[in-house]
């Protein structure tokens, strides 16, 4: 497995706390002391920060969003984390694991991760198609996603296609996924209007 600078920034300072012994359980696992009840309440906290509830319509949904944003469905621990803290919150777990791979899938592709409007109202919607304005701070973070997602996109390819592809290839097979994206977002744009006629 191959761990970013990033990645491994993030699982030092998560390891790390302030001025505290380092969480070696918490950091292997993404529970903070190893305990699930730790992370429930860390997800509690920042689901009233997030939505003002920890529970109520699409909890799922939100629940989701906690564990995607922090790393939390990926990796070994990820099924019995999901499990467990499922369990604790006493939130079906088939919904989790949907709402997961939702969730992971729109933050994978470069997408929004539902904002706490959307799921009140139990409809997400990207940025995009909301028209929400947005700020020239807004956009460089964007664009910053964007060509980190792309970076690791082209090294992923690089490396299944063999290492040392060539650039045109590799700039092509971004092309296709580039097409592949607009090709779902008309699709998408057309359920909507199907949905809303």
């Amino acid at each position: 497995m191959k761990i970013t600078k990033r990645q491994l920034k993030r699982m030092i300072s998560e390891a790390m706390p302030r001025g505290g012994a380092p969480d070696v359980v918490g950091a292997t696992t993404g529970v903070p002391g190893g305990n699930i009840q730790n992370l429930a309440d860390e997800y509690k906290a920042w689901a009233v920060e997030y939505m003002g509830s920890p529970s109520g319509a699409n909890s799922s949904s939100v629940l989701a969003t906690f564990l995607v944003d922090r790393g939390l469905d990926q990796g070994a621990m990820a099924d019995n984390i999901m499990k467990d803290i499922s369990r604790e919150m006493r939130f079906d777990i088939v919904d989790v694991r949907r709402a997961v791979g939702t969730a992971r899938e729109e933050y994978d592709a470069g997408g929004v991760l539902p904002e706490p409007e959307d799921l009140e109202g139990g409809f997400k919607e990207s940025n995009r198609r909301r028209g929400r304005i947005l700020t020239e701070d807004s956009i460089m973070r964007v664009e910053e996603q964007l060509h980190t997602a792309i970076d690791e996109f082209v090294q992923v390819m690089d490396e299944e296609l063999g290492y040392n592809v060539p650039l045109d290839q590799l700039k092509a097979e971004v092309l296709n996924m580039v097409d592949g994206a607009f090709e779902q977002f008309e699709r998408d744009q057309g359920a909507e209007n199907e949905l809303r006629s």
